[in-house]
């Protein structure tokens, strides 16, 4: 699912950039790179960026189905109960970032679509 709708949310994210939507994105990926205490902290973290496209997307709908798919996906990790720097490494989510900020509406669906291919393969 998620490679079905992400790559979508990305790239309609990328052509709604606001100065405020591009600071909590750079913030987000900052905060990616500080230690945390837990596993559950560190998705928390890493969804985060998943989130904000969501709600820069402008589509409700879709925003809603980011929500619910990516929450799945962060009760899965919870349960296999493994390392989240395995599945979700630092820095997995930079080319996406760069790319929405780019303001390059098929880069960013290309770079979603990778990024939900590797997280895919990691998760196997």
């Amino acid at each position: 699912m998620r490679r079905l709708i992400e790559p979508e949310v990305a790239r309609l994210a990328s052509m709604r950039v606001t100065p405020e939507y591009a600071r909590q994105l750079k913030d987000a990926l900052e905060a990616e790179k500080l230690l945390t205490s837990s596993a559950l902290e560190e998705v928390e973290r890493k969804t985060t960026i998943h989130f904000i496209l969501a709600e820069m997307c402008g589509n409700r709908f879709l925003e809603a189905l980011v929500r619910s798919v990516v929450g799945l996906s962060k009760k899965v990790v919870e349960m296999i109960d493994t390392d989240p720097r395995h599945l979700h490494p630092e820095g997995m989510n930079v080319p996406v970032v760069e790319a929405v900020l780019s303001g390059d509406p098929e880069r960013a669906a290309r770079e979603m679509e990778k990024h939900a291919i590797e997280f895919g393969a990691n998760l196997i």
